[in-house]
């Protein structure tokens, strides 16, 4: 899966810098995000387990630093690139560093079977997980248009939260 969902970020990407019109960058902007919310869940799992527990407190470190340095220097860069009118070039440069990610998955790769297929599954446990993240997001995307306490945004985004 995390091959799968770097190649189909790089995918995305290129599609999103090359895109002539809007349906192509559309397309390839949600691909963009699909996949990078998808890498996360794919990519996480192997970094931890093949680490040995010494290492985990500086992988987990490191992995939450890099997460949300990325989150809170993205805006930054976007808004410096969107004051100049020049997106093209920073969907190209992240095009670059999503097929570095791919060549460096493709590298250092180690395939591994599945914990236990036998396990249980709980689809309550699963439905209500599903519900929580459309209700944050749900509510995320309200505050563009409302103000916070506006209980269209306030209030799935406190359902989401637990």
């Amino acid at each position: 899966m995390l091959l799968i969902y770097g190649l189909l970020l790089v995918i995305g990407s290129v599609l999103a810098a090359a895109a002539p019109g809007p349906a192509m960058f559309i397309a390839g902007h949600v691909l963009q995000g699909l996949c990078t919310s998808l890498l996360l869940i794919a990519a996480a799992p192997p970094l931890f387990l093949g680490y040995p527990a010494a290492r985990l407190r500086w992988s987990a470190m490191i992995m939450n630093m890099c997460l949300f340095g990325a989150v809170t220097a993205g805006p930054l860069i976007g808004g410096v690139q969107a004051s100049f009118h020049a997106w093209r070039p920073l969907f190209w440069i992240v095009a670059g560093i999503a097929a570095a990610g791919l060549a460096m998955s493709l590298l250092t790769f180690q395939d591994a079977p599945p914990a236990d297929r036998a396990a249980p599954r709980d689809p309550a446990a699963l439905g209500l997980a599903a519900a929580g993240s459309v209700a944050a997001f749900r509510g995320a995307s309200e505050l563009t248009t409302h103000r916070f306490l506006d209980p269209v945004a306030v209030v799935p985004l406190l359902a989401g939260w637990r």
